[in-house]
Parts: C-alpha cells; structure tokens; sequence
C-alpha cells in the first residue's frame, strides 16, 4: 500500500496539486506582508479592544 502512494506522489498530477498548494500559500502569504494593518488589537468586544499589552498586564 505504501509503495503504491510513494508510486501516485511522484506522477505529474501530485506535482501540479502540490505546486498549486504552495503558490497558493506563496501568494496569502506575500498578500499578507504587503497588507498594511494598524490594527493591534487582539480581540473586539463589543466596542472594546484588547491589545497585547492589555493581555500581558492581566496575566502578570
């Protein structure tokens, strides 16, 4: 059984799903990069943020 998946994930089409899966998350994460976010909270609720120096304070 192993043989035969080790035989199907060297064809072509393993290669183009496998290509196609890593441009994919070439391209979200180079988006992600570019994307300019001020946002610093980590949760919102309500009308109220809480921020990674809000969480700190609580836990210590």
């Amino acid at each position: 059984m192993l043989d035969r998946m080790r035989g199907a994930a060297k064809s072509w089409v393993a290669k183009v799903l496998m290509g196609l899966l890593v441009l994919s998350f070439g391209v979200w994460g180079i988006a992600d990069v570019f994307r300019f976010h001020s946002d610093t909270a980590l949760a919102t609720v309500g009308d109220q943020d809480s921020c990674k120096a809000t969480s700190s304070r609580r836990a210590g």
